[in-house]
């Protein structure tokens, strides 16, 4: 009966993939999935491609190193007043 089931519910998630996928071909004016699958592929290479001119090699963000206390004095006025001036990280929120 279990077996029944999950060939029923793979069976639905096929369709509903070829059904958004024929969607697509036919939003794009494409004959075959062949060409839609071409298309895609192609986009991805292109998006790797320009990734790598930009130069850009480690996406996880800024590193803590390269932040800096605000130099402007109405920053460090505001910080002051709020109570976040002159604290380490181990003293912040979480951290009592």
């Amino acid at each position: 009966m279990n077996e029944a089931i999950s060939r029923l519910q793979r069976l639905r998630q096929q369709q509903k993939f070829l059904r958004t996928k024929n969607v697509e071909m036919i939003n794009r004016s494409l004959q075959s999935l062949d060409e839609l699958e071409e298309q895609e592929k192609a986009k991805v290479e292109a998006a790797a491609q320009a990734v790598q001119a930009a130069g850009v090699s480690d996406l996880s963000g800024p590193e803590a190193a390269n932040w800096s206390f605000p130099a402007d004095p109405g920053w460090k006025a505001i910080l002051n007043a709020a109570g976040f001036a002159n604290k380490s990280s181990s003293t912040g929120a979480g951290h009592s």
